[in-house]
């Protein structure tokens, strides 16, 4: 089985979430704001322009700031843009990973990477959850024989799935997102969330925000670069955070083969806290930055 995506490399704070056709918002990208941004070629671009906007991908990728890490959103293995979205991406220079919409099991990321690696590429993907059915197979898709990188929420698609209201806070939708953060965190996987479900402003707004920081995740889905610039500082690690990160490190140097280390206070540390210690500490560097 090939081992999963090295995902502490992929260490956002926000993703930036854009049509690749919206040229008015990525004209005004910066790295100083944004860290992540998903080029869509989904939900966002039409059927009659499917064509168009993959050709949008390349001169799109160019004119971001080289240290934003770039993920592209293909259309669902299922639809049937998939194969030519795949061929033009595999062609592009600047891919960071593939994000995968839709996915309900394994065998539609083993379709995504048997695409990649039919152009002798080997991208990272990531899975987009947002059906009931990706939640009742997690275990396959964290199972599946390709490189995964992490997850994203869906959480508009997951809200008309479950029938409950179009709300972070709803009950099924909390539920669905803590059992990715279970799964994500059971592998080494990095975890970001949606953005938020409904329409809020002002405090509630950056409450929706720091909810999502206090459940785990490790970054969240925005649309707008005021709400990138928010979840930027919500999601920047904190001194205590860095401190803790830096000592679990120090207890597996020179143990790189480990399962487990101890803290100066005896405290036990295992290869999870490590991954997500790795990714905090490259977080962090990207504020000093």
């Amino acid at each position: 089985m090939e081992q999963h995506a090295p995902s502490a490399r992929i260490a956002p704070r926000n993703v930036l979430f854009a049509s690749v056709e919206n040229e008015s918002l990525l004209a005004r990208v910066g790295a100083d704001v944004v860290d992540a941004v998903i080029l869509d070629l989904e939900d966002e671009v039409v059927p009659a322009n499917k064509d168009a906007a993959r050709a949008l991908l390349a001169p799109r990728i160019a004119a971001l700031p080289s240290r934003i890490t770039v993920f592209i959103r293909t259309n669902s293995v299922r639809a049937p843009w998939f194969a030519d979205d795949m061929r033009v991406i595999t062609g592009l220079p600047r891919v960071d990973a593939v994000v995968v919409p839709k996915v309900e099991s394994g065998a539609e990321l083993e379709t995504a990477h048997a695409a990649a690696r039919a152009a002798n590429r080997s991208l990272p993907l990531v899975a987009v959850l947002e059906s009931p059915p990706a939640f009742t197979d997690l275990a396959g898709i964290t199972g599946a024989a390709v490189p995964l990188a992490g997850f994203t929420m869906g959480p508009f698609d997951l809200s008309r799935a479950l029938g409950c209201r179009r709300d972070d806070d709803a009950p099924p939708v909390v539920h669905a997102r803590a059992m990715a953060l279970m799964a994500a965190r059971s592998h080494g996987l990095f975890a970001v969330d949606g953005p938020v479900a409904r329409d809020l402003i002002g405090d509630a707004r950056q409450d929706a925000f720091r909810r999502a920081r206090a459940m785990g995740f490790d970054a969240k889905i925005v649309t707008s670069l005021e709400d990138a610039a928010a979840v930027r500082d919500i999601f920047t690690p904190t001194e205590d955070e860095i401190a803790l990160a830096r000592a679990i490190v120090a207890a597996f140097d020179g143990r790189p083969q480990e399962e487990l280390a101890f803290l100066p206070g005896g405290a036990t540390v295992d290869r999870r806290n490590l991954i997500l210690s790795m990714r905090l500490l490259a977080k962090a560097g990207r504020a000093l930055r």
